[in-house]
């Protein structure tokens, strides 16, 4: 255990340092979450969509909500379309940082089956389409789609820096012209915190740490428990940050 500490305390303050240095690092603390969406934003309508997305979030509990409206499609969606996937992190001071995570997704019809996993059911069930590519053309109404459930069940990863994310999802043809666009915002939060003395006294010595070296670059932290925070890093949890 002695080992531990020492090599948290000297190696986690690199990792920091890096991050910070180079003007991002999202809420530190990484570990299991859950995900409350707070709303679904309509994209600024363009030429030649195919994909009406009329969504839109219905709260029915403190920390759940469901997706309820409707969604078009124009034409048949295949895997001749892309997906373009662009998150934004808010900071500590309320403002948006954008362009924090990007991702390409190519054969878009099979790879949202995919990372749906196990939920792909329960969407289609809910907006009554069958599960499988193509999906045909036509005006899909959701009778109340759990969103809590659904990110719960996909196949994604299921640990990740606390915070509150802007998803824009941007549906792209074989033109490289969008077609469909959406925009969901959510907080994922920590699912538990089990107070110890050695989490404790390591949760302030970060809080220390950034201190010191945030002058330039506020960062909001939150807790973590050490065994996490360790298991995240021999995980390499931070490899995927954008430099």
């Amino acid at each position: 255990m002695d080992r531990i500490i020492l090599f948290t305390l000297i190696f986690v303050p690199c990792i920091i340092s890096k991050s910070t240095l180079n003007g991002f690092l999202p809420n530190l603390p990484v570990g299991e979450y859950k995900v409350y969406a707070r709303a679904f934003i309509k994209c600024k309508p363009t030429e030649g969509n195919l994909i009406e997305a009329n969504l839109y979030m219905y709260k029915i509990s403190v920390n759940s909500s469901e997706i309820r409206g409707n969604i078009t499609f124009k034409k048949p969606i295949d895997d001749s379309y892309n997906m373009d996937i662009n998150f934004a992190v808010k900071d500590s001071i309320g403002g948006w940082k954008e362009n924090a995570y990007f991702f390409q997704i190519d054969k878009a019809c099979t790879k949202a089956i995919y990372y749906l996993g196990s939920a792909v059911s329960t969407v289609a069930n809910n907006f009554s389409f069958n599960a499988t590519c193509p999906i045909p053309v036509g005006v899909y109404v959701s009778k109340g789609l759990d969103f809590t459930q659904v990110f719960s069940q996909a196949n994604i990863p299921k640990q990740f820096f606390y915070g509150t994310y802007k998803y824009r999802i941007d549906i792209i043809d074989n033109k490289k012209k969008q077609v469909g666009c959406g925009i969901i915002i959510m907080d994922k939060y920590e699912v538990s915190f089990v107070a110890t003395p050695i989490n404790y006294f390591v949760e302030n010595y970060f809080r220390f740490i950034l201190a010191m070296m945030s002058d330039r670059h506020p960062i909001f932290i939150s807790r973590i428990p050490l065994e996490q925070f360790i298991q995240s890093i021999r995980f390499h949890h931070f490899d995927h940050l954008k430099y």
